[in-house]
């Protein structure tokens, strides 16, 4: 097997990862080459940065001599490696989902974005720009989501709710996020809030979860696609963009927007504190929240661009996390600091209550 086509077959594979694989873009470098090393998210995620950012920015600074390197892996494993790489990181660029942003922040792992070294920030919605207490730019949002659910097209009668999950003929074949998945934790203080809890009562959701028949609590998003793939499973939840994704791929998945209503979030770019290559890591930022970057991720993965002026074409306009006429506006995004401050109380109560009762 060639050297290209191994890179082929791990960025194919890496979603089914819990760390980070390196996987160099394919252009040539130099001894002169400064190269910008970042990570990406994983699957369908990792397919849409490499086309919206990661090759477009190769191509525009390869004569200058400046590439990035990309490690595809979940924000939960990135945000690992920034804390034991606090010393002396080796990343520059860091992708991670909101409320692993805000953990990224108080453990210090990042620095302050400059609007002076990335001018496309004018061009951004205020939502998506990021701030510490001081007024410091700590992240910048590349594009929103909806955590949702979705059925497979061959099931009887369609679901509408949240609660279709614990219907007997979808035993065993329904699937859910694990704690090693960003929206798991919002959308279980959602759910409990639904089921009439609170973040400090967590007994409903857990009383409810508790007799779950589920097939899998999926850690890695290659898993739901694979379980797609073989008919496995016919009703889950997923990020409803992504949904959306695969099943313009022609996999047999339909998604849709639970009547109790769906939690928000958003994946968002940041630079690395003590990053070997800080100017050149601004420029991997500034391009990757360009109009044409953000336009580029709600096209191919129907993220909800968070800027004054998106371009969208119909058809991705349909698939925005707030719909076809909403914005940002519309979204109901967590107060991540809340959820933050009881992210280990929750997850050690769903692996007591749930994973192992």
């Amino acid at each position: 097997m060639s050297l290209a086509s191994y890179r082929c077959v791990v960025q194919s594979v890496a979603c089914c990862l819990t760390v980070a694989v390196v996987v160099s873009m394919p252009y040539a470098t130099s001894l002169a080459e400064t190269v910008v090393h970042s990570t990406g998210y994983t699957g369908v995620w990792f397919d849409a940065q490499k086309a919206c950012v990661f090759d477009p920015f190769n191509a525009k600074y390869k004569s200058e001599g400046l590439s990035v390197v990309a490690d595809p892996g979940l924000s939960s494993t990135t945000l690992v490696r920034l804390r034991s790489e606090k010393s002396k990181p080796t990343l520059d660029v860091a992708w991670l989902d909101g409320g692993i942003s805000e953990q990224a922040l108080k453990d210090d792992v990042l620095d302050g974005i400059e609007v002076q070294h990335v001018p496309n920030i004018g061009n951004m919605s205020p939502q998506g720009v990021y701030k510490t207490g001081s007024g410091s730019i700590y992240a910048l949002s590349a594009g929103y989501y909806a955590q949702g659910m979705f059925y497979n097209p061959s099931v009887k009668d369609k679901p509408d709710s949240w609660w279709d999950l614990w219907k007997p003929e979808y035993a065993g074949r329904s699937i859910f996020p694990s704690p090693a998945q960003a929206p798991f934790v919002p959308t279980i203080v959602f759910l409990n809030k639904v089921l009439g809890g609170s973040i400090t009562n967590l007994n409903p959701v857990m009383d409810k979860f508790a007799s779950l028949k589920v097939s899998q609590y999926y850690e890695a998003t290659g898993v739901v696609q694979a379980a797609l793939a073989s008919g496995d499973i016919l009703i889950g939840s997923y990020y409803v963009n992504v949904a959306w994704a695969l099943a313009d791929t022609g996999l047999p998945v339909r998604p849709f927007t639970p009547k109790e209503g769906v939690p928000a979030g958003d994946i968002r770019v940041e630079l690395v504190k003590g990053a070997p290559h800080k100017l050149e890591a601004e420029k991997l930022i500034n391009f990757a929240v360009s109009p044409e970057a953000l336009n580029c991720l709600a096209e191919k993965l129907y993220l909800g661009p968070p800027l004054k002026h998106p371009q969208l074409s119909d058809h991705a306009r349909e698939r925005m996390p707030w719909g076809p006429t909403g914005s940002i506006e519309n979204l109901a995004v967590p107060n991540w600091n809340e959820i933050n401050d009881h992210r280990a109380e929750i997850i050690d109560q769903w692996n007591r209550r749930v994973v192992n009762k």
